[in-house]
């Protein structure tokens, strides 16, 4: 709808969202890539956690982090208007289970579910390992783009891309992404919000399978989180391994430009192209 003008991947309508070409993915010119989408699911969760009054003390409620996000895709998610159904549905002390879906119309495109977990002060003991070192980068390196988006405008011109290490069609990859617009016209975006739109492309900056022979699609994104990242970048250190089953992971490490902040998995479906 945006006809890339790189205002942001959607525009609110009401209670839904309009999704402008900067969603698009690689598969189809008429489909998103997911990691705008699962990332609008998160916002929706995110929201509906902290607007929760229950476990309030004098009005105050209590801080929940995003500690496991997982997104099954049903279906290709068309660029059209969408809307996010949430609730809560288990609370405990420590915990909240939130469900989400993703629905155009009357079709249901995407059901979550993520675990939320309240946040307490606690003295760590000084034995405890230190958080592995994010890589190097991102100041300096070198700007890429994905080499498998056929259309001009999509999420491959909305996200900017450089590598740390490895590189396209290697199994392993380092890779920092960022978001070049807002998720929701006129917001800026959450580190919840920014770890979901770069981690759906887990398997796309290893590219190990050559887009003109093979799909290789994900099923669905989950994503674990010890904390929320910290300034615009996130990074990962992704592997890709198919097997001649059709079918393939993908992990990545997930970084801030502070250090690890937890990881990302998608479940594959790999297929030869005709």
């Amino acid at each position: 709808m945006s006809g890339g003008d790189g205002a942001a991947f959607y525009l609110p309508d009401g209670d839904a969202y309009v999704a402008t070409d900067e969603t698009r993915g690689p598969w189809s010119p008429v489909h998103q890539h997911a990691g705008p989408p699962s990332a609008l699911v998160a916002r929706a969760m995110v929201r509906a956690v902290a607007a929760d009054s229950a476990d309030a003390v004098d009005g105050v409620a209590p801080t929940f982090h995003p500690s496991r996000i997982t997104l099954e895709l049903l279906r290709p998610i068309p660029i059209a208007r969408l809307r996010v159904d949430v609730e809560i549905e288990r609370r405990t002390k420590s915990t909240r289970l939130v469900r989400g879906r993703l629905v155009a119309g009357d079709t249901e495109l995407a059901r979550a579910q993520a675990l939320f977990v309240r946040e307490a002060p606690v003295v760590l003991p000084p034995h405890v390992p230190s958080l592995a070192r994010p890589p190097a980068g991102p100041d300096g390196l070198t700007a890429s783009t994905f080499p498998f988006f056929r259309e001009p405008v999509g999420y491959h011109t909305a996200m900017e891309l450089r590598f740390a290490a490895g590189g396209f069609g290697e199994a392993r990859s380092t890779a920092w992404m960022r978001m070049r617009v807002p998720l929701v016209l006129g917001e800026t975006p959450s580190g919840i919000e920014r770890v979901l739109c770069a981690a759906d492309s887990t398997n796309g900056v290893t590219n190990v399978l050559g887009f003109e022979a093979y799909t290789f699609v994900n099923a669905d994104l989950s994503v674990h989180l010890h904390r929320l990242p910290v300034g615009e970048w996130v990074a990962m250190e992704a592997v890709t391994v198919p097997q001649p089953t059709g079918v393939g992971l993908a992990e990545s490490a997930l970084s801030d430009e502070r250090g690890a902040i937890g990881r990302a998995l998608q479940s594959l479906v790999i297929a030869a192209r005709g």
